[in-house]
């Protein structure tokens, strides 16, 4: 079927064996190109029944399908014209592993963040009925991201909006579980689900007459692509969702979420309504491959994997597992010490932390505004709240970052984690602003360490130091430099010289990551030159840089950050303020949003590897 097909006007022709025979074509390609190429298996195999009914209801790409996250899109980009190119999924110059405006005009909106889509949807929407236009909008939403305080102000604005619909995809999980009030509210809706039961004693009736339950089967099918208006409308009249109701809502389901036929027959009833929709679906995550069925949440985001086992393989150690371990060491030293994330506890590395102190871990849902704020409270009353989000989802909450942390003067820990270019995930999951927007706030120490060692070392002063104190460290595997060992004393605010003499004619200011690429690099041009490791962005430690370039005739700064206000910018605000008149050379990442690409490709991409730093030192 997959060969056959050309683009969605074809699934309006389909009959349902000939989309359910699609579906699994369609699964089998998702599987054989994320277990090489890596990406999120497990979203996109539990929304594939669920896309191409989207597009066979929906007359795409005149009718507006906005996804939230977008992880779960795989099967949305087979059906939309890149069939020809999925093998270049999340590689280098290829296919975006999420949704992209420049990528297809399928694609309403380039995302890669949660809660987003609703609140763009009811924008496309007024401005439909501003310009007195015809389609439907809409917005496909994992009941994960209804942890997101943003969805919630979007439906307070969607009052009276019509040939709207918002899709919950309910498949009980975000990344990991669910947590809080609200995720209980859909649990409960999840649980009052009528057609599942019907479905249920029908399937069990069938079984016992395995001769002719497979034409049986096809017959019910049958009966409800002719009869799901009536289904959908008897759901709606026993069906109380009051919340959803009473915010202008007219609630459908739940709804087998893998049911073709059904949920076409629901969208296109749902799309033509004169008020707000919201269809309830229920999904499975990872459906259709047993290992990703079995642990959702270890094929929610993965580097690649066996495909005939579902072998993922050894993970390496990464600097979120070791600031996860020396974490829990700090904590068993201080029982003040908690940790909050964002829905991130396994990504965060503090999966080990929750199990072993439950009390003082919080899970807040995908609300990172919430989690800062939150932690603010916590430290308010005395307690170490150490929050740890990555740096692309930190950029949520910098208002609460300013006003209720930095204002004030708590002493919060941030846990800035994927800080600098994380790699396949392209440019929303990029970190690379946080040196910018957070040097920019009074009384906030930001630090960042050159290896896996120095990121124990922060962490204990970090803890120690009662400050609001933000420390940013990579993705991938920690570097240990010569051999690992404990954590030491540093003293706030002060760098080191890690190669060459301070009386060199270049000086290479480097800071977290970028260190060891800039000692390698010096060491290839044989000049002389002295490279610093910052280890703070602010505050700056003004009397090292003022020893290092009393004799440079050059100066350098390397970072793994946007070169627009992040470390180079600090560097050259201190030296105007020492009034030291010298040539400086900012390196990092361009002033563009930069595409996805193995490490070493994007490095390429940015002039930050080894041999791009060694040549422009040499220059």
């Amino acid at each position: 079927m997959l060969e056959r097909y050309s683009d969605p006007r074809d699934l309006k022709k389909y009959s349902l064996q000939e989309l359910k025979q699609l579906a699994e074509d369609i699964r089998r390609k998702i599987l054989q190109i994320v277990s090489v190429n890596g990406g999120h298996p497990a979203s996109s195999l539990g929304a594939v029944e669920l896309t191409l009914a989207l597009h066979a209801a929906l007359d795409t790409p005149q009718d507006k399908l906005i996804w939230d996250v977008g992880h779960q899109a795989y099967a949305h980009k087979i059906l939309t014209g890149r069939l020809a190119k999925i093998d270049t999924l999340r590689r280098h110059n290829g296919i975006s592993g999420f949704p992209k405006r420049e990528e297809s005009i399928y694609d309403t909106l380039t995302v890669g963040h949660a809660s987003t889509s609703v609140s763009a949807a009811v924008g496309i929407a007024r401005a439909r009925d501003i310009q007195k236009e015809n389609f439907a909008v809409v917005s496909v939403v994992g009941d994960g991201s209804f942890s997101g305080g943003l969805i919630f102000e979007a439906l307070n604005n969607a009052q009276g909006l019509r040939n709207f619909v918002i899709v919950l995809n309910d498949n009980g999980m975000s990344i990991g579980k669910p947590v809080g009030t609200l995720a209980k509210m859909i649990t409960k809706l999840r649980l009052s689900n009528i057609y599942r039961g019907l479905k249920k004693h029908t399937e069990f009736m069938l079984g016992l007459l395995p001769a002719i339950g497979r034409p049986l089967r096809l017959a019910v099918d049958k009966l409800i692509n002719r009869t799901g208006g009536i289904i959908i409308r008897e759901l709606a009249k026993r069906q109380k969702a009051g919340f959803f109701q009473d915010l202008g809502f007219t609630y459908f389901g739940p709804l087998d979420g893998h049911n073709i036929s059904l949920l076409t027959v629901a969208l296109k009833y749902a799309k033509d309504f004169d008020r707000p929709v919201l269809l309830h679906v229920l999904t499975k995550k990872g459906k259709g491959y047993a290992p990703a069925e079995k642990e959702p949440s270890r094929f929610h985001g993965v580097s690649g994997f066996v495909l005939e086992t579902g072998d993922l393989g050894r993970a390496e150690r990464s600097y979120t597992k070791v600031f996860g371990e020396e974490l829990l060491k700090q904590a068993a030293a201080d029982q003040k010490i908690c940790a909050v994330t964002a829905a991130m506890t396994d990504g965060a590395g503090l999966s080990a932390f929750a199990e072993k102190y439950p009390e003082r871990f919080f899970d807040v849902g995908i609300a990172e505004e919430h989690a800062v704020t939150f932690a603010a409270g916590l430290a308010a009353d005395g307690l170490k709240p150490v929050v740890a989000i990555y740096s692309t989802f930190l950029q949520r909450a910098y208002d609460q970052i300013i006003h209720d942390a930095a204002l004030q003067k708590l002493p919060l820990f941030l846990a800035v984690d994927r800080a600098g270019l994380v790699g396949p995930d392209g440019p929303t999951h990029h970190g690379v602003f946080d040196l910018a927007f957070l040097r920019t706030v009074p009384g906030l120490v930001l630090a960042a360490p050159k290896d896996a060692n120095e990121l124990k070392d922060l962490i204990k002063l970090g803890l120690s130091c009662n400050k609001l104190f933000a420390l940013r460290y990579p993705r991938g595997k920690a570097l240990f430099g010569d051999a690992e060992r404990d954590a030491r004393n540093v003293e706030l605010g002060k760098g080191e010289i890690v190669y060459g003499r301070p009386d060199a004619e270049i000086t290479v200011w480097a800071i977290g990551s970028m260190v060891a690429p800039s000692v390698k690099a010096a060491k290839q041009t044989g000049k002389s030159i002295c490279v610093v490791n910052a280890r703070f962005a602010a505050p700056l430690d003004k009397e090292l840089l003022r020893e290092t370039v009393k004799k440079a005739k050059k100066l350098f700064t390397v970072e793994e950050n946007s070169i627009r206000g992040g470390f180079g910018a600090a560097v050259a605000e201190a030296l105007t303020e020492l009034k030291i008149s010298l040539p400086q050379i900012i390196c990092g990442v361009p002033d563009n949003f930069v595409g996805q690409g193995s490490i070493e490709e994007l490095y390429q991409d940015c002039g930050l590897g080894a041999e791009d730093l060694a040549r422009l030192f040499d220059a």
